[in-house]
């Protein structure tokens, strides 16, 4: 542990210059922030560092930039002020937490003789614990650097979890303590790392789950979020070009390979997955299930199908073969184990798509030609993230081109995520960022477009305009679900920027303006026109589902002529 300086001549570096620091350190190059009186002193620290400060409109979408920043380049930051910021601020950190993306929130507090005095200070509540006790819910760990002389391993400690655990940690600094001084780092952070206790233990799990893939006959694996999470792609993909076993994705997991991978089948989400990929995933006799999280979208309304005696469960942290679960078994060293021990699945498989292309016509563009045009246009090596709506339940049945990674909030989903998220992804992505949303949760965290503007980001935003809050409007109708019309193409220019924008409403039209947009090196921007009620199956699907579990009658099915014993069956 580095020791704290007494005398303030014996050093110009701070706990302030350390934490910055630190953070360059761990590869965290931008952090995102709005500045409060209480965090303005570590602001100007921060903006001497090596870490660039990305000043956002607000804080909550300072929260959704580092969350799209983390799962992007790794590790994620946001600073905000005491209380009323990072109260702004907590929403997004709450998704994080429940979607496991390390996110650093450095809060701003009054001094410490303020906090024993309890003085009632602007932003303050009476308690002035209340920032750390909410933040104790929704972050891995927390600390409130009071005393300078165990603020540096105070420090080393919640940067350590952050790494670990991968989860939204809590650091609040006290405007008192920013610039005391301290040593610098005499050497780099340890990165964390998961070693397995008993060897022997390891291998004789290894050997139990070996006779249990070698004995099946039609072995398929289905990998999920925690792959991306815990970057384990180039593992997963050594293990299944060594093996090759068939896999699919749930949409967690969607795009943790690249989708041109030999022996990619596609998306099983239950009920709602294409026919193919739902009969291979069922049909198997030893499922291989990895890192999975069970949440209502990501299962197709839990209606998907791991039955115990088929199913080998692999988590970070523990594994289950069928009725048998073994704890502290990681699964970085299960994949290494079954890349170098599985014997190769010789049988050739892939789901049958059609290969031709429908070129776009003059015909009014839907939202399943949207995406199918789409998948065709976008570049390799790009982002996509889809905004819970219709842009996801569509998107997901998207083919990603070579090495193109695929990004939602699908368990939180907190709507308006994605345009802060575009924000974070964008910033130092050598290739095209792609953000789908729609234009009621785009109407919630519009402003970023500005911050994306002020920090020339080059994504490509297709806004889906369908007059309002489709998914509310599928489960319960009212006028609560319509929506001021905005000139969204305009907006660039009302942000300040000359960037060309683009308002289309047919199938060529909006092919036309893709291919130019992609041509472009500056922001992009594409209002699509859709149909009131053009809704995807899988989303009507949803919308029937949360219909029943919030006690509210179902608009779509009034409309449409559907009894309430809708087939939630279908096939797609």
């Amino acid at each position: 542990m580095s020791k704290v300086c007494t005398a303030v001549g014996r050093s110009h570096f701070t706990v302030a210059d350390y934490l910055m620091e630190r953070l360059a350190q761990i590869g965290i190059k931008d952090m995102f922030a709005v500045v409060g009186d209480c965090s303005l002193a570590f602001l100007q620290h921060a903006e001497r560092s090596r870490v660039r400060v990305i000043a956002c409109c607000n804080e909550l979408n300072a929260s959704y930039a580092a969350d799209g920043y983390a799962r992007t380049h790794g590790l994620g930051a946001i600073s905000t002020t005491y209380l009323v910021g990072s109260l702004s601020a907590i929403n997004g950190i709450a998704g994080a937490f429940a979607e496991n993306v390390p996110v650093l929130i450095i809060d701003g507090w009054p001094s410490n003789e303020e906090y024993k005095k309890q003085s009632p200070l602007h932003h303050t509540i009476k308690d002035y614990d209340i920032p750390v006790k909410m933040f104790s819910l929704v972050t891995e760990a927390q600390t409130v650097l009071r005393n300078p002389e165990i603020a540096l391993s105070e420090i080393d400690r919640v940067l350590t979890v952050l790494q670990f655990h991968r989860r939204p940690v809590y650091i609040g600094i006290p405007a008192n303590v920013v610039g005391s001084p301290c040593d610098r780092p005499s050497r780099a952070l340890a990165h964390p790392e998961r070693f397995q206790a008993c060897p022997e233990a390891f291998e004789s799990v290894m050997q139990e789950l070996l006779v249990a893939i070698h004995s099946a006959q039609s072995p398929v694996v289905v990998a999920d979020f925690e792959i991306d999470r815990f970057r384990l792609q180039e593992p997963l993909e050594k293990m299944i070009h060594k093996t090759r076993l068939p896999f699919a994705t749930c949409i967690m997991g969607k795009g943790v390979l690249s989708e041109d991978t030999p022996g990619f089948l596609g998306v099983y989400q239950g009920n709602r997955s294409e026919m193919g990929v739902r009969k291979r995933v069922e049909s198997s006799d030893c499922i291989l299930l990895l890192g999975h999280k069970i949440t209502d979208f990501n299962s197709g309304g839990f209606t998907e199908l791991f039955p115990e005696e088929k199913t080998i469960s692999i988590n970070m942290n523990r594994i289950k073969i069928y009725n048998r679960a073994y704890e502290n078994v990681h699964l970085p060293y299960v994949l290494e184990y079954l890349a170098q021990h599985v014997r190769p699945h010789w049988k050739k498989e892939a789901i049958k798509r059609p290969k031709t292309y429908q070129r776009p016509t003059k015909s009014k563009l839907t939202v399943k030609r949207l995406f199918q045009i789409a998948s065709h246009l976008m570049l390799p090596q790009s982002i996509v993230i889809c905004e819970t709506g219709s842009a996801l339940f569509e998107g997901v049945h998207m083919s990603l081109s070579h090495d193109t990674t695929f990004m939602s909030q699908t368990f939180f989903s907190s709507i308006g995520w994605t345009v802060g998220a575009c924000l974070g992804a964008a910033l130092r992505y050598p290739g095209k960022t792609y953000l789908f949303v729609g234009d009621g949760s785009f109407q919630l965290t519009a402003q970023e477009l500005s911050t994306m503007i002020r920090y020339h980001t080059q994504p490509i935003i297709i806004l889906l305009n369908n007059d309002g809050y489709l998914v509310e409007r599928l489960i319960g109708d009212g006028e609560f679900n319509d929506l001021q019309p905005w000139k969204y193409a305009d907006l660039i220019n009302v942000f300040g920027a000359q960037n060309k924008s683009y308002k289309v409403q047919t199938e060529q039209e909006f092919a036309d303006a893709l291919q130019q947009a992609q041509e472009s090196e500056t922001l992009q921007f594409i209002e699509v026109i859709l149909d009131r009620w053009d809704a995807p199956k899988t989303m009507i699907q949803a919308a029937q589902s949360m219909a029943k579990n919030d006690y509210v009658p179902n608009a779509f099915t009034k409309k449409h002529g559907f009894g309430s014993d809708f087939d939630v069956n279908y096939q797609i």
